[in-house]
Parts: structure tokens; sequence; C-alpha cells
């Protein structure tokens, strides 16, 4: 008997699977564009609603140096809250009489 090579499939990204069976979407699909959409206005969003909620309950115990002055009512998008929640985590990241 002659042996030749031997050829090997590659799995598509649709094939691709975790170890519980179910389907790994690729993060350059179409889907995995809806998490990217900072003007998306925030009401789509109910968690980061209350993400936004949490921090602002939060920064009001802050010192006002510490404290970011966006009016809760002026986060509207997704991409503003982003923002708000990349803010308020820096503040609770650095050491209270940190720069």
């Amino acid at each position: 008997m002659k042996c030749g090579p031997i050829q090997t499939a590659r799995p598509s990204s649709s094939n691709r699977r975790y170890l519980d069976g179910t389907a790994a979407s690729d993060p350059r699909s179409e889907t995995g564009t809806q998490f990217l959409q900072p003007n998306r206005p925030l009401s789509k969003s109910s968690l980061l609603q209350s993400q936004v909620k949490h921090f602002r309950d939060l920064e009001k115990d802050l010192p006002p140096e510490r404290q970011t002055g966006i009016p809760i009512d002026s986060i509207t998008t997704e991409g503003q809250a982003a923002e708000y929640i990349r803010r308020m985590t820096v503040q609770f990241h650095r050491p209270p009489g940190g720069v």
C-alpha cells in the first residue's frame, strides 16, 4: 500500500464550539458588532442604565475633587455611558490621595 500526504481540514469559524458544545461566534462577524454601537440610545440597554445609576450612587460619596461632574441626565447614549463608567472605574482603582 502506498501512502500519500494527509490532508487536514481546518474548521471554519462557523464550526467552532465551546467545550459544552455550544457554537462559538466569531468576534469579527456581523453579530459581534452589535455590542460596539456607541451612538445607540442608552434606553436600549438596561444593564448599562443600571451601571450608570449604581456608579452615580457611589460617586455621591466621593470627595468633590474625585467626582466626574457629569450630570447623569446628560448620559443618553451607550458611548457616553461607557465613558462615564470608565471614568468612575479609574476613580475606584486610584489610591484615595493619588493623582
